[in-house]
C-alpha cells in the first residue's frame, strides 16, 4: 500500500510540475536591445527568447509551439520554435518589399501578412498575403492598405486596420472573409468637429463572434508661429460585435496611450500593452516620456491590474492559453524573474 501510495505521489509531482501555465508573448526594450520575450500571464516568469538584433510584432501559433516574427534589416517573415531557437526565414519577398507578420490561420497552416512594396516611381503598393506553411506558398488575397491582420478563430473571417478614409491620416477596421472578399469597413475613421477618432489593433474574441480594438481621438494644433502638434485628447479600448455594432466601451483611463492589446482569459479579460500620455497637451520629449507597461483589465469587473513595472518598453502582446501548451519552453536563453504590480 505504502508502494502504491509513494507511485502516485511521483506521478502527481511529474504532472504539476510539466503543467504549462498561461502566457504572454510580448517585446520590451528592457535590456536596452529590442527583444522578444514570454511571461506567465500574472506577469511572474519573464524569459528572453531572442534578441538578437530588433525583433517585434511577434504572435504565437494556435498550438503554442511556433512564433512568427519581424526583425529590422530582413524583409521577410521570420519563424522560431516557442522558446527562441530555429530561426528561419519563411518569405521571400521582392527586392522592394517587406513582409510584415500577421497571425496564424486557426488549424496553424498559414500565415495571413501584408506586404509593403516601395514603388520608386509612384505611391508604395500594399497587399494581403497568405502564406501556405507546409509547401512555402504565398498568395495575394487582397490589395488593400492592412495592417494588423487577424484571423478569427472559426476560420472564416480576416480582420485588419489601416488608412481608410480622410486622407490617411485615420485608421479604421476592415473585416473581409478568409479569401479577401467581401471587405466591409465596420469602424471607419470619423471627424467629430476638428478632432479625428482613430481606430486600429483588431483582435477576434475567442468564440469569433467580437472585436477588440484600440481607438484614439486627436486633432492637429497650431502651438505658434509655423508650429503645429498632433496633439492626443483620449485613449479608449472598444469591443464591438464582428459588425461593428454593439460598442462597449472599457472602463480604463482616457490618458493610456495603447501600443498593443489582446484577448486573454478565454474572453474574459483582456491585456494591453501602453504608457501614461499627457492628454490634451504638447507631446511630451524624450526624456519626459513614460514607458510602456502591460496591464490586464478584467471586463466583468473592470478590475485594471498592471503586470509590468519596466524602465523600457513592453510593446505588441499576445496571449494564448494553458490548455494548449504542454509545458514551460525551456532552453539555454536569459532569463528574468517579474514581479505583479497591482
Amino acid at each position: 500500500m505504502r508502494l502504491l501510495t509513494m507511485s502516485m505521489l511521483s506521478v502527481l509531482l511529474l504532472f504539476f510540475s510539466t503543467v504549462a501555465s498561461a502566457k504572454i508573448l510580448f517585446t520590451s526594450t528592457r535590456d536596452g536591445v529590442k527583444g522578444i520575450y514570454v511571461m506567465d500571464d500574472d506577469g511572474s516568469n519573464i524569459t528572453l527568447l531572442t534578441n538578437e538584433k530588433r525583433r517585434y510584432l511577434p504572435n504565437w501559433s494556435p498550438d503554442g509551439k511556433l512564433i512568427v516574427f519581424r526583425q529590422t534589416g530582413k524583409r521577410p517573415l521570420l519563424l522560431m520554435n516557442a522558446d527562441g531557437t530555429n530561426i528561419r526565414e519563411i518569405t521571400t519577398p521582392p527586392e522592394n518589399a517587406v513582409d510584415w507578420p500577421g497571425a496564424f490561420s486557426p488549424d496553424g497552416k498559414s500565415i495571413v501578412f501584408y506586404r509593403n512594396v516601395d514603388i520608386a516611381d509612384g505611391p508604395n503598393e500594399y497587399y494581403l498575403m497568405v502564406l501556405n506553411l507546409k509547401s512555402g506558398k504565398v498568395h495575394q488575397i487582397a490589395e488593400i492598405n492592412a495592417t494588423s491582420p487577424d484571423w478569427s478563430p472559426d476560420g472564416k473571417y480576416i480582420a485588419c486596420s489601416g488608412a481608410i478614409n480622410l486622407g490617411g491620416l485615420g485608421s479604421g477596421i476592415s473585416v473581409m472573409t478568409a479569401n479577401g472578399r467581401n471587405l466591409k469597413t465596420i469602424v471607419p475613421s470619423v471627424r467629430v468637429g476638428n478632432s479625428i477618432l482613430s481606430a486600429s489593433r483588431p483582435r477576434w474574441s475567442p468564440d469569433s463572434q467580437k472585436l477588440l480594438y484600440s481607438q484614439m481621438k486627436y486633432s492637429r494644433r497650431q502651438l505658434a508661429p509655423n508650429v503645429n502638434a498632433l496633439i492626443r485628447e483620449e485613449f479608449k479600448y472598444i469591443i464591438c460585435d464582428k459588425n461593428g455594432k454593439k460598442l462597449q466601451t472599457l472602463n480604463i483611463p482616457k490618458n493610456l496611450r495603447h501600443a498593443g492589446n489582446d484577448w486573454m482569459d478565454n474572453g474574459k479579460s483582456i491585456v494591453f500593452s501602453a504608457s501614461k500620455y499627457p492628454i490634451n497637451e504638447p507631446p511630451p520629449g524624450p526624456e519626459e516620456r513614460e514607458p510602456i507597461n502591460i496591464y490586464k483589465y478584467h471586463i466583468a469587473t473592470g478590475v485594471l491590474t498592471q503586470l509590468t513595472d519596466a524602465l523600457g518598453d513592453e510593446q505588441t502582446v499576445n496571449w494564448i492559453d494553458d490548455d494548449v501548451l504542454s509545458v514551460t519552453p525551456v532552453g539555454k536563453k536569459e532569463i528574468m524573474w517579474g514581479t505583479l504590480k497591482q
